[in-house]
């Protein structure tokens, strides 16, 4: 790999450092419906800037919905998800500072979890299917605001760009 080539990398993956770091800070600072707003919009700009992982996602959408959809809906479909990935990025930031459970789940539901207490009065483990919607990522921190134990198990993707 040429010098240039390992030069913009780094440069590259340091400004993803610094924008994760700044959205750590300014969550906690701008109202909620503000910050939705303003990570959705980064995450429009992030669909024009990370144009691999953009291909990448205009690729996936056209198999799953070419039959269906234009190539201009699968392209706005896109952009949605690259605005929601911000947005699930700013939610997971705020929750991730939040300890007390009653501001933990003021804006979430939770359904069924009468179900997980029986069993693990009964001593069996319980098995969640979580499917990639909304900020998906802040379960196991509620889980253990609920007073269960959490884990994961997870595969690398082998899906090639």
């Amino acid at each position: 790999m040429g010098s240039f080539r390992k030069f913009r990398k780094s440069l590259k993956y340091s400004l993803i450092v610094l924008l994760v770091r700044f959205i750590l800070f300014s969550v906690r600072l701008l109202p909620w419906k503000w910050t939705s707003y303003a990570f959705g919009q980064l995450g429009l700009f992030a669909f024009y800037i990370v144009k691999k992982e953009s291909r990448r996602t205009i690729k996936n959408l056209t198999i799953a919905y070419g039959g269906e959809k234009s190539p201009a809906e699968i392209r706005q479909m896109a952009k949605e998800v690259f605005m929601n990935l911000g947005r699930s990025a700013a939610e997971l930031a705020i929750k991730w500072h939040v300890h007390d459970k009653e501001t933990y789940f003021s804006n979430v539901e939770v359904v069924g979890r009468e179900n997980a207490v029986a069993a693990y009065e009964r001593g069996k483990g319980i098995i969640n299917i979580v499917p990639h919607l909304g900020c998906w990522e802040a379960l196991a921190k509620a889980y253990t605001l609920q007073g269960f134990s959490a884990g994961a198990v997870v595969r690398t993707s082998k899906m090639k760009s």
